[in-house]
Protein backbone atom coordinates (compact mmCIF):
# COMPACT_ATOMS: atom_id res chain seq x y z
CA UNK A 1 0.00 0.00 0.00
CA UNK A 2 0.52 3.84 -0.35
CA UNK A 3 1.06 3.91 3.80
CA UNK A 4 3.64 1.28 3.57
CA UNK A 5 5.45 2.22 1.27
CA UNK A 6 5.86 5.72 2.19
CA UNK A 7 7.11 4.51 5.64
CA UNK A 8 9.28 2.65 4.24
CA UNK A 9 10.84 5.23 2.33
CA UNK A 10 11.38 7.23 5.19
CA UNK A 11 12.54 4.55 7.50
CA UNK A 12 15.56 3.95 4.66
CA UNK A 13 16.04 7.49 4.33
CA UNK A 14 16.28 7.79 8.58
CA UNK A 15 18.29 5.10 8.74
CA UNK A 16 21.02 6.50 6.08
CA UNK A 17 21.09 10.14 7.68
CA UNK A 18 21.20 8.82 11.22
CA UNK A 19 24.05 6.54 9.93
CA UNK A 20 25.83 9.71 8.22
CA UNK A 21 25.58 11.55 12.04
CA UNK A 22 28.73 11.74 14.03
CA UNK A 23 29.13 9.08 16.43
CA UNK A 24 26.96 6.95 14.79
CA UNK A 25 29.50 4.17 14.11
CA UNK A 26 31.40 5.02 17.30
CA UNK A 27 28.15 4.07 19.23
CA UNK A 28 27.84 0.10 17.39
CA UNK A 29 24.95 1.23 15.90
CA UNK A 30 25.34 -1.39 13.32
CA UNK A 31 24.55 -4.97 13.60
CA UNK A 32 25.54 -6.24 9.95
CA UNK A 33 29.32 -4.78 9.22
CA UNK A 34 30.18 -1.49 10.41
CA UNK A 35 32.49 -1.36 7.50
CA UNK A 36 29.98 -0.98 5.22
CA UNK A 37 27.30 2.05 4.73
CA UNK A 38 23.40 0.76 5.29
CA UNK A 39 24.33 -1.88 7.85
CA UNK A 40 22.42 -5.01 7.84
CA UNK A 41 19.29 -5.78 5.79
CA UNK A 42 16.10 -6.13 7.98
CA UNK A 43 12.85 -6.86 6.06
CA UNK A 44 10.79 -5.38 9.01
CA UNK A 45 11.50 -2.26 8.17
CA UNK A 46 9.66 -2.86 4.77
CA UNK A 47 6.44 -4.11 6.18
CA UNK A 48 5.70 -2.78 9.40
CA UNK A 49 4.72 0.79 9.68
CA UNK A 50 5.19 0.59 13.17
CA UNK A 51 8.92 1.03 12.92
CA UNK A 52 8.96 4.67 11.47
CA UNK A 53 8.75 7.41 14.29
CA UNK A 54 7.85 10.28 11.41
CA UNK A 55 5.08 11.12 9.44
CA UNK A 56 4.40 9.37 6.54
CA UNK A 57 3.60 12.31 4.41
CA UNK A 58 6.84 14.37 5.31
CA UNK A 59 8.34 13.02 2.00
CA UNK A 60 5.98 16.03 0.33
CA UNK A 61 5.05 17.87 2.33
CA UNK A 62 6.02 21.81 1.81
CA UNK A 63 5.71 24.38 4.11
CA UNK A 64 5.92 28.10 1.86
CA UNK A 65 8.42 30.49 3.02
CA UNK A 66 10.33 33.34 1.28
CA UNK A 67 12.66 30.43 -0.13
CA UNK A 68 10.23 29.93 -2.67
CA UNK A 69 10.34 33.74 -3.48
CA UNK A 70 13.90 33.41 -4.52
CA UNK A 71 14.61 29.67 -5.54
CA UNK A 72 16.00 28.87 -2.21
CA UNK A 73 13.20 25.92 -2.16
CA UNK A 74 15.18 24.33 -5.59
CA UNK A 75 18.40 23.61 -4.15
CA UNK A 76 16.94 22.71 -0.38
CA UNK A 77 14.40 20.32 -2.58
CA UNK A 78 17.47 19.14 -4.78
CA UNK A 79 19.33 18.34 -1.72
CA UNK A 80 16.63 16.20 -0.09
CA UNK A 81 16.35 14.46 -3.26
CA UNK A 82 20.07 13.46 -3.66
CA UNK A 83 20.08 12.21 0.12
CA UNK A 84 17.19 10.15 -0.78
CA UNK A 85 18.84 8.88 -3.79
CA UNK A 86 22.16 8.32 -1.96
CA UNK A 87 20.10 6.09 1.04
CA UNK A 88 18.46 4.54 -2.10
CA UNK A 89 21.43 3.50 -3.52
CA UNK A 90 23.23 2.77 -0.66
CA UNK A 91 19.89 0.14 0.28
CA UNK A 92 20.17 -1.07 -2.98
CA UNK A 93 23.93 -2.43 -2.19
CA UNK A 94 22.75 -4.09 1.15
CA UNK A 95 19.47 -5.85 -0.56
CA UNK A 96 22.06 -7.05 -2.95
CA UNK A 97 24.43 -8.00 -0.49
CA UNK A 98 21.69 -10.20 1.25
CA UNK A 99 20.79 -11.59 -2.17
CA UNK A 100 24.03 -12.75 -2.60
CA UNK A 101 24.41 -14.03 0.56
CA UNK A 102 21.16 -15.77 -0.18
CA UNK A 103 22.24 -17.14 -3.35
CA UNK A 104 25.76 -18.76 -2.27
CA UNK A 105 23.87 -20.29 0.89
CA UNK A 106 21.23 -21.88 -1.69
CA UNK A 107 23.85 -23.11 -3.39
CA UNK A 108 25.46 -24.76 -0.63
CA UNK A 109 22.09 -26.24 0.22
CA UNK A 110 21.72 -27.34 -3.04
CA UNK A 111 25.32 -29.44 -2.99
CA UNK A 112 24.76 -30.51 0.33
CA UNK A 113 20.80 -32.18 -0.61
CA UNK A 114 22.86 -33.44 -3.66
CA UNK A 115 25.69 -34.89 -1.66
CA UNK A 116 23.46 -36.65 0.69
CA UNK A 117 20.98 -37.95 -2.15
CA UNK A 118 23.98 -39.59 -3.57
CA UNK A 119 25.33 -41.59 -0.14
CA UNK A 120 21.40 -42.09 -0.15
CA UNK A 121 21.15 -43.99 -3.17
CA UNK A 122 24.10 -45.91 -2.50
CA UNK A 123 22.98 -46.87 0.75
CA UNK A 124 19.87 -48.35 -1.07
CA UNK A 125 21.42 -49.99 -2.87
CA UNK A 126 23.48 -51.70 -0.24
CA UNK A 127 20.56 -52.53 1.47
CA UNK A 128 18.97 -53.85 -1.93
CA UNK A 129 22.38 -56.21 -2.61
CA UNK A 130 22.07 -57.03 1.32
CA UNK A 131 18.03 -57.97 0.85
CA UNK A 132 18.42 -59.97 -1.51
CA UNK A 133 21.45 -62.35 -0.09
CA UNK A 134 19.66 -62.37 2.41
CA UNK A 135 16.60 -63.70 0.61
CA UNK A 136 19.14 -66.40 -1.05
CA UNK A 137 20.39 -67.21 2.24
CA UNK A 138 16.68 -67.76 3.81
CA UNK A 139 16.33 -69.93 0.57
CA UNK A 140 18.93 -72.10 0.90
CA UNK A 141 18.36 -72.82 5.04
CA UNK A 142 14.82 -73.75 3.59
CA UNK A 143 16.59 -75.86 0.96
CA UNK A 144 18.79 -77.61 4.04
CA UNK A 145 16.27 -78.14 6.71
CA UNK A 146 13.81 -79.87 4.12
CA UNK A 147 16.88 -81.82 3.51
CA UNK A 148 17.79 -82.69 7.20
CA UNK A 149 13.55 -83.57 7.58
CA UNK A 150 13.81 -85.98 4.94
CA UNK A 151 17.15 -87.62 6.79
CA UNK A 152 15.98 -87.90 9.77
CA UNK A 153 12.84 -89.64 8.52
CA UNK A 154 15.47 -91.94 6.43
CA UNK A 155 17.29 -92.29 9.38
CA UNK A 156 14.47 -93.31 12.30
CA UNK A 157 13.20 -95.68 9.42
CA UNK A 158 16.58 -97.70 9.40
CA UNK A 159 16.41 -97.68 12.86
CA UNK A 160 13.22 -99.36 12.84
CA UNK A 161 14.65 -101.74 10.28
CA UNK A 162 17.62 -102.37 12.21
CA UNK A 163 15.90 -103.34 15.32
CA UNK A 164 13.62 -105.97 13.38
CA UNK A 165 16.53 -107.52 12.07
CA UNK A 166 18.30 -107.82 15.31
CA UNK A 167 15.31 -109.05 16.82
CA UNK A 168 14.55 -111.57 14.04
CA UNK A 169 18.95 -112.35 13.85
CA UNK A 170 18.01 -113.15 17.91
CA UNK A 171 15.41 -115.33 16.93
CA UNK A 172 16.38 -117.24 15.00
CA UNK A 173 20.07 -117.81 16.74
CA UNK A 174 17.80 -119.32 19.44
CA UNK A 175 16.36 -121.86 17.30
CA UNK A 176 19.54 -122.79 15.78
CA UNK A 177 20.58 -123.49 19.45
CA UNK A 178 17.37 -125.31 20.29
CA UNK A 179 17.73 -127.55 17.34
CA UNK A 180 20.74 -128.76 17.63
CA UNK A 181 20.60 -129.32 20.94
CA UNK A 182 17.59 -131.78 20.10
CA UNK A 183 19.89 -133.24 17.20
CA UNK A 184 22.80 -134.02 19.38
CA UNK A 185 20.20 -136.20 21.33
CA UNK A 186 19.56 -137.85 18.67
CA UNK A 187 23.05 -138.39 17.64
CA UNK A 188 22.88 -136.65 14.94
CA UNK A 189 25.93 -133.89 14.61
CA UNK A 190 24.51 -130.13 12.84
CA UNK A 191 26.86 -127.39 12.31
CA UNK A 192 30.16 -126.72 13.74
CA UNK A 193 30.93 -129.02 16.56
Amino acid sequence: TSLTCNTTLLSIIQDFIDQRKPGYYAHGMLSHDSSKPGGQYTPSKYTDPRNHKYNVDSLHTETPTNSHKNGQHYAEEYQSLLIRSEALKNEKDVIKESLKSCTQNISQQKKQIGNIAREEDKLLEQIAALQERLDSLRTHKKDYEQKMKNLIETQEEENSRLMLVEDTLRTIHNNLEKVKLLANNFNVQVGNQ
